[in-house]
């Protein structure tokens, strides 16, 4: 049930980013959404269930961005791993590692767009104005990110008791 659910919030994230993001001037330097349900998939739940589900998200990205394909798939791939690296530190139930969740996300992304250019074109420098773009993205992170994350944990808690009392027949 709840990964339906997810499926649904990465499909709103990307229709809101490429439709109503761009004409919209606060968000000029606002960063991927759809890292949000990736990081959350990665810190709770398990990689059967979400890696599947992170290379579906990749590759419907892959495909809308009109960039190198794998670059989304391989920053979602690398994005999950991580936040199920920093579970392994991190208690789950702390919710200030949210925030921090969220901003390795975004530096991770980055890297590997970044990454991706150096690649492409080994003589190419930054893109000019990438450091301001960084620093606007993980401001934008570090305040939306965690409302959003706790926003999931709690809907996917609902869902998980209310599936759990359907299996019961208690609906």
């Amino acid at each position: 049930m709840s990964y339906i659910f997810f499926t649904l919030i990465f499909i709103a994230f990307v229709v809101f980013q490429t439709t109503w993001m761009p004409s919209c001037g606060l968000f000029d330097h606002f960063y991927d959404m759809t890292i949000l349900p990736v990081a959350y998939l990665g810190f709770f739940r398990s990689a059967r269930g979400g890696v599947p589900l992170i290379l579906v998200f990749g590759i419907v990205m892959d495909a809308v961005s009109g960039g190198p394909f794998g670059t989304y798939t391989t920053s979602y791939f690398w994005s999950f791993m991580l936040a199920m690296g920093l579970r392994q530190i991190v208690p789950m139930h702390n919710l200030l590692v949210l925030p921090l969740l969220v901003l390795c996300g975004v530096l991770l992304e980055n890297s590997v767009f970044i990454g991706t250019i150096g690649l492409l074109d080994p003589n190419a420098g930054l893109p000019s104005g990438v450091l301001r773009s960084l620093a606007t993205q993980m401001g934008w992170a570090v305040v939306t990110g965690p409302l959003l994350l706790y926003f999931f944990r709690t809907v996917d808690i609902s869902l998980a008791k209310w599936g759990e009392r359907l299996k019961n027949g208690y609906a």
